[in-house]
């Protein structure tokens, strides 16, 4: 692993250096992570990318990752959300920003060869500026990575058509429930309870969110609550009825109808054929 700054972490690899990577894995779960990927294979929160074009990936501290370290070529940068993510930058390209909390997408952009050049050499730049350490080294760092942010949200923006105003207001939107919904899933499950947060009607919010091709509001709180089960249920030793009871249902045998209509398998299932697949 190259050079990081120990208050205030952050990390660069390359992900040729197999033999380092292998090992960090684990250390790296809790921080913010931007990969590029020229090729390979990688799970993110139970969904497989298999990369065959140059791809950047934007995975947030909670999302659980895993790489075949054997058929990946890029490189991955990683910090902790005290480096960069003050109140300051909450903004579209900060933490809570649209690549980073995109109603549980998890933005993975095939990169044109123009805009695949300039973002690896802003990589390449971090990677130089991580193996030679000044005393203006965080705060070169800091700007590298919030180009690095903006030039992949304006990506990202290109690719959905959200460049006029109209859409920057909705996506605005958007990100605000969405920021809602990861602050609230766990005791708050009916749309209405969002909407009168977000001081809209259940109908109102249901058309901000579906008009920009996203799901409905009430299947993207049902995912995300799935989601956290499935993480508890395959990395924790939580018990069904703990797991249940953490995402604000005291019913454990409601929680388990629940989660066997939405998987097609049971908790205890999914935590059996999770633990023997790895």
């Amino acid at each position: 692993m190259n050079k990081t700054q120990e208050h205030r972490k952050l990390g660069f690899l390359s992900l040729d250096q197999k033999s380092n990577l292998v090992d960090q894995i684990d250390e790296l779960n809790g921080l913010m992570k931007i990969l590029f990927l020229k090729k390979g294979r990688l799970i993110i929160d139970f969904q497989q990318y298999d990369v065959e074009v140059d791809t950047l990936f934007f995975i947030n501290h909670s999302q659980i990752f895993n790489i075949d370290v054997g058929s990946c070529v890029g490189y991955m940068l990683f910090y902790s959300r005290d480096f960069y993510c003050v109140e300051i930058n909450d903004s579209e390209v900060a933490c809570h920003g649209i690549l980073y909390n995109n109603v549980y997408e998890i933005p993975a952009i095939e990169l044109h060869t123009d805009h695949s050049v300039a973002i690896e050499g802003i990589f390449e730049n971090i990677k130089y500026e991580t193996e030679n350490l000044d005393t203006a080294n965080e705060e070169m760092l800091q700007l590298l990575l919030k180009q690095l942010i903006i030039k992949g949200t304006r990506i990202w923006k290109l690719r959905y058509n959200l460049n006029d105003d109209a859409s920057k207001q909705d996506l605005d939107f958007v990100r605000k429930f969405s920021q809602q919904v990861e602050k609230n899933f766990k005791f708050m499950h009916n749309i209405s309870d969002y909407a009168d947060i977000l001081n809209v009607t259940p109908k109102n919010l249901n058309k901000k969110v579906t008009q920009l091709g996203y799901q409905a509001p009430k299947q993207i709180i049902v995912e995300r609550l799935m989601l956290e089960a499935k993480r508890l249920l395959a990395h924790s030793i939580l018990t069904v009825k703990e797991i249940g009871y953490a995402l604000g249902y005291e019913d454990d045998a409601y929680f388990v109808r629940f989660f066997t209509k939405q998987t097609g398998v049971s908790p205890l299932q999914f935590r059996k054929l999770y633990i023997s697949q790895r």
